[in-house]
């Protein structure tokens, strides 16, 4: 390979000049070449990964942005002169055996101004005139490296596939497949940029399949992994992120790789996997930026897998293994939880105390601390000593000068803890005979009601995003179980007719009384703040399918009770005008029920289109409604054949059989 020397090059032009007019041409050929263009390597970006703390967590890439190198710049006074100085020379002495080096000068000069055409012209010149010469494997070299700078990758890999093939094997030979590697590397990246995600992740793959020794494979291969991921193609995301672990096994790129992976498995819910992807990670690269995250997303993949004993066990090891993670508190605190629905108060003992050993004296957690022994108490259904300790959290925070937003949290959970108690006592108690005891239960369980919405609706003050939209739909959810108590009801066996349906009257209307006009009001207030704040927990979610599931049932419940009268009727064996007259009379008992049911079927349908929530209950409000426009139509109908086919009585005249018939 040619070594070039690096002079200035006004003083070579002069210099050049000044050989030219003496006809000294001799001295050209001595004082060597112009400016070498570099090759030195452009720097790869190295994706990476900036984990959120949760399985969803998304991947960040940074991308080292490099000068555009492809802006051409007009030459300069000095370069100009050396361009016709090289012209004139090879016009003069075109069989010269220093042609080669002017050729070669003249085509530096263009590529270190950026005209990459106009220097490409002169490499090929001279691969024209000296294609088996060193300087040969240079203008193919630089060739290549043009066309990589003007960012026309698919040429350079042709040429630089070129210079693999006539630079036999050593340095150059390496060399050409690291550009080869490079440059296919830089189209996947163009791709990627323009979302061809699919073509971006073949590109990535075929560095790792074509050269897989190159330096950029293992990082290709990574990438072709995260293209995947945009796709949310997650099966191909596990597959090719394994192929980096076991064709880079010592590559410093495997921990980001086995995180994915979790993140995959976690994707396609399958939980197990998710946790033994992060595990094995943890235990083979304990130090990692990853590992803490990884550790928290196994816990949580446990969690909702439903394995709690492995869940805790994990946030409770995490703590031991990452005491200084920013969430520490938070994490132990939902392992003291989840101890806690296992009934493990050994456990619940013990990271309680450690929670107090760390946190207990830290202002910033002074609430969520008395919160933890509220509900700890809570769990162990000492509820009249939970809800004093977390009246005491609350306090506690309405006390702080200027309290934190996490002091502010776990005030909010404290008072929302205390609804939810409140709530369950008024859940609890079932409505029986006799009458006087259905009495003390009903006014019990109404001032349960009222005391667990009261409860809730003091969380929103906190300004905890999460608290108010659970608190809001807890409240709706509140309504919604008092109902439902009271449909439950204990029935007086034996009643007549009239008094069940009467009975089931007063019960539907109580029903559409709290389902509608109470909870349901809740739950669209809670979409609505969803709708303004763009949030979309799973309270606002489990709010947007009340919407229709209110309504809907709300109005079954009226179906259910003209259905009675209808089979009540229908056992009576008459004919003729008594029927009639009893199928009419029938229609007029059953209106209002299915009238009713109807405006709440129309609400329901209301309700779905305005929110755009056309879901089941909305298909089934819509079928109802047809339905009762069929059963009416169907009763109408029947009177009109019976009147057609009832016998004439003998009695009448030929007008009144003439009229009769008509």
């Amino acid at each position: 390979m040619m070594v070039h020397l690096i002079i200035p090059q006004r003083a070579f032009a002069q210099s050049l000049l000044t050989c030219l007019v003496t006809g000294a041409l001799a001295l050209l050929l001595c004082i060597g070449c112009a400016t070498v263009p570099s090759r030195s390597k452009p720097s790869l970006s190295q994706e990476r990964t900036t984990p959120a703390g949760r399985p969803d967590s998304t991947v960040t890439t940074a991308r080292q942005q490099r000068p555009d190198s492809t802006v051409q710049t007009a030459l300069s006074p000095a370069s100009d002169l050396l361009i016709k100085a090289c012209d004139n020379y090879l016009s003069l002495n075109p069989e010269s055996p220093k042609t080669a080096d002017v050729l070669t000068i003249k085509a530096s000069l263009y590529y270190n101004n950026k005209l990459f055409e106009l220097s490409r012209a002169s490499y090929r010149l001279l691969l024209e005139k000296y294609p088996t010469t060193p300087t040969a494997t240079e203008a193919v070299r630089m060739i290549a490296q043009g066309y990589y700078e003007e960012k026309q990758f698919d040429s350079a890999q042709t040429w630089y596939r070129k210079l693999s093939t006539i630079t036999g094997e050593g340095a150059d030979k390496g060399e050409a497949i690291e550009r080869i590697a490079e440059s296919i590397f830089r189209s996947a990246e163009q791709n990627e940029a323009q979302n061809r995600f699919k073509d971006a992740a073949e590109q990535y793959q075929r560095i790792s399949l074509e050269f897989p020794d190159a330096k950029i494979a293992d990082i290709a291969l990574f990438n072709a992994g995260l293209c995947y991921e945009k796709l949310a193609e997650w099966s191909r995301v596990i597959l090719t992120l394994q192929q980096v672990i076991q064709k880079y096994p010592e590559s410093k790129i495997i921990p980001k790789a086995m995180f994915r992976i979790g993140i995959a498995n976690a994707k396609l819910l399958k939980w197990d996997l998710a946790a033994e992807s992060y595990l094995r990670m943890v235990a083979k690269y304990p130090t990692s930026e990853f590992a803490p995250t990884a550790m928290y997303n196994a816990g949580f993949a446990f969690e909702n897998a439903n394995k709690l004993a492995e869940a805790a066990a994990t946030f409770e090891k995490m703590i031991q293994l990452y005491p200084n993670y920013e969430d520490a508190a938070d994490i132990l605190f939902n392992a003291g939880e989840i101890y806690g629905k296992l009934k493990n108060w050994e456990a619940v003992t013990r990271v309680n105390q450690l929670f107090s050993t760390r946190f207990g004296n830290d202002a910033n957690r002074v609430v969520q601390a008395l919160c933890m022994v509220g509900i700890a108490l809570y769990m162990q259904n000492k509820e009249e000593e939970a809800v004093e300790q977390l009246k005491n959290a609350v306090a506690t925070f309405g006390r702080i000068k200027n309290p934190s937003t996490m002091n502010a949290y776990y005030a909010a959970k404290a008072q929302f803890t205390i609804g939810e108690i409140l709530h369950a006592r008024m859940r609890s108690i079932a409505l029986t005979l006799p009458k006087n005891t259905y009495k003390k239960q009903l006014s019990d369980k109404s001032d349960l009601l009222e005391s667990a919405v009261e409860a809730y609706s003091r969380v929103v003050k906190f300004n905890i995003s999460e608290w108010t939209t659970r608190s809001v739909c807890q409240i709706g959810q509140a309504y919604e179980d008092f109902a439902v108590g009271i449909f439950k009801q204990q029935r007086e066996p034996g009643l007549s007719l009239d008094k069940r349906i009467a009975l089931e009257l007063g019960i539907a209307q109580a029903v559409e009384k709290y389902f509608v006009e109470k909870a349901l009001k809740f739950h669209e207030q809670n979409v609505k703040l969803g709708i303004k704040e763009k949030l979309e927990d799973k309270n606002i979610l489990q709010s947007r399918q009340k919407l229709t599931y209110l309504p809907y049932v709300a109005g079954e419940n009226y179906i259910a009770l003209a259905d009675i009268t209808n089979r009540a009727e229908s056992k009576q064996n008459l004919d003729g005008f008594a029927l009639i007259g009893r199928k009419l009379q029938l229609l007029q008992k059953i209106a209002p029920f299915q009238e009713r049911a109807t405006d709440l079927f129309l609400k329901c349908l209301e309700l779905a289109t305005t929110y755009q929530e056309t879901n089941e209950f909305y298909k089934k409000a819509s079928s109802s409604i047809t339905n009762i426009s069929y059963s009416v139509a169907e009763t109408y109908a029947d009177v009109v054949m019976i009147v057609i086919e009832a016998p004439i009585p003998a009695t009448f005249d030929k007008y009144e059989r003439f009229v009769y018939k008509t």
